[in-house]
């Protein structure tokens, strides 16, 4: 099921329920939700029958852990078989099932709810979920990590609660939001100086934040100075979330930023002839935990050092350099090899109608100067976001294609389960490689479809638009190619 699915109504779902009018009443309320195409089925047993017959998109079921084929028999098959690879399940939990709850989700549950309930009930818990798509920009990895949290917190289970959010700030480089739940999550564990530390690195990325960021550190130094004197379990430590306002001198509780790695960067090239420049970046990234930073002056340096030299994680140049000029000293680095590396540019000289050109060059991201944090770290990690791809993620892209290519589409989707189910891996690039499988099958439209989605995040893809013209041409929509 693609995010756009379900914000066009058109998910072909399944409820499976053995009571009938409780499937009357699920299938009626997602009916009126706006979605056409629902059909039910009495047990799980018969869903696989569904799943072999139909295409499936969302299934609606409870746990029935009393079955001998239940839901989590069905989230297995769903991660086994690549052809259901796109099906998402919603399952309905009593309080008893709750501690199932976490092992679902390591299978790819989407959301959780819980029975019994009626139709207003239910009404509203999916509700929540369409408005959890929509603050989680359709990110279903975010959505599901909402529920997960939840039930997490519940369930008091501290720890798999820190394990969620460690996970989620290495998906998500820098966001502030996932930052803040993973300073609560160690706070949870009676980690409190690490969770301290977290909330320092959230304000020196989102300023917007830092009234709620100062009543978490409240909080966080309450607990503390509570633990040291009356210690307890980390897992049975009260919540500190939405805590009573307790007066406590900010200046005390604003430790050294420590050397924790906020950008995950190992090392970093400055390339910039202006000392100031070359200071205040040096000194942003070190306050971001960086250490490994090094600093030329021209192009010439740069090269001369960096040609027998590692691909760095981050390069941060000025367009206008004397030695090697800045395109060409770009275009060194990339028939050197070094490929995945973003390269960011600080430059005032960048007018916005070059824009598109530079982009063409390989140039990830723009950053007019005089350098301010704020709009230099929301640059860096968005370029991060949008471009960090580990390297076995890499190496099975190029396999996938080169299969895809050839025409070995039984190996290309052998391959596409381990991917898909890489939890680093953005949206955006499953829906580019997505887009080729259904090229590759001759499924043109669909192919279209998931181009465009990925278009939104990476605009200036020349891939992208190479492969979104092709379609088009097959389609025979001449014009718009």
């Amino acid at each position: 099921m693609s995010e756009n699915s379900i914000v066009k109504k058109t998910a072909r779902i399944v409820v499976v329920e053995a009571v009938p009018a409780r499937r009357m009443l699920l299938a009626d309320i997602m009916r009126g939700f706006g979605f056409p195409a629902v059909a039910t089925v009495n047990k799980p047993g018969d869903l696989l029958s569904h799943l072999k017959a139909s295409p499936v998109d969302w299934i609606i079921m409870p746990l029935s852990s009393e079955h001998t084929v239940n839901g989590m028999h069905i989230l297995k098959l769903i991660t086994t078989y690549p052809s259901l690879h796109k099906v998402r399940v919603s399952m309905l939990f009593t309080m008893e099932e709750r501690i199932h709850i976490p092992l679902a989700f390591e299978l790819g549950l989407l959301s959780c709810h819980l029975t019994p309930y009626n139709r207003e009930s239910m009404t509203r818990s999916f509700e929540q979920l369409f408005e959890r798509f929509a603050s989680n920009t359709l990110d279903m990895t975010l959505v599901s990590a909402e529920y997960l949290r939840q039930a997490l917190i519940e369930l008091r289970m501290s720890k798999l609660r820190l394990n969620l959010e460690s996970s989620l700030s290495e998906v998500y480089t820098a966001d502030t939001k996932i930052l803040m739940n993973l300073a609560k999550a160690q706070a949870a564990t009676g980690m409190h100086e690490d969770a301290i530390s977290t909330l320092n690195h959230a304000e020196l990325i989102s300023k917007s934040s830092k009234v709620e960021i100062d009543q978490l550190r409240r909080d966080f130094v309450a607990k503390s100075q509570e633990m040291n004197a009356n210690p307890i379990e980390a897992d049975h430590l009260p919540s500190i979330d939405g805590g009573p306002q307790i007066d406590i001198d900010m200046t005390a509780v604003r430790p050294q930023l420590p050397k924790i790695n906020l950008l995950g960067l190992k090392s970093v090239v400055i390339i910039d002839p202006d000392t100031k420049t070359q200071y205040l970046a040096e000194t942003l990234l070190k306050d971001a935990g960086i250490t490994n930073i090094a600093i030329y002056s021209d192009g010439t340096e740069a090269w001369e050092a960096m040609k027998d030299q590692p691909e760095p994680d981050l390069i941060l140049m000025e367009w206008v350099i004397s030695g090697i000029a800045g395109p060409l000293l770009l275009q060194r680095f990339r028939q050197r090899g070094f490929l995945y590396v973003p390269i960011v540019v600080a430059s005032s000289h960048v007018k916005a109608d070059d824009m598109s050109l530079v982009a063409e060059m390989g140039v990830s991201a723009v950053i007019d100067k005089p350098l301010d944090q704020r709009t230099f770290f929301k640059s860096i990690v968005t370029v991060l976001q949008q471009t960090r791809r580990p390297h076995e993620q890499v190496s099975l892209e190029q396999k996938i294609r080169s299969l895809l290519d050839s025409g070995n589409h039984a190996e290309a989707e052998r391959l596409w389960l381990p991917y898909r189910s890489d939890a680093r891996i953005p949206p955006s690039a499953q829906w580019q490689l997505q887009a080729e499988f259904a090229y590759s099958y001759g499924r043109y439209e669909e192919a279209c479809e998931q181009a465009s989605n990925a278009l939104q995040e990476f605009p200036n893809s020349l891939a992208l638009l190479n492969l979104l013209g092709k379609c088009l041409l097959k389609l025979g929509r001449y014009k718009v190619a």
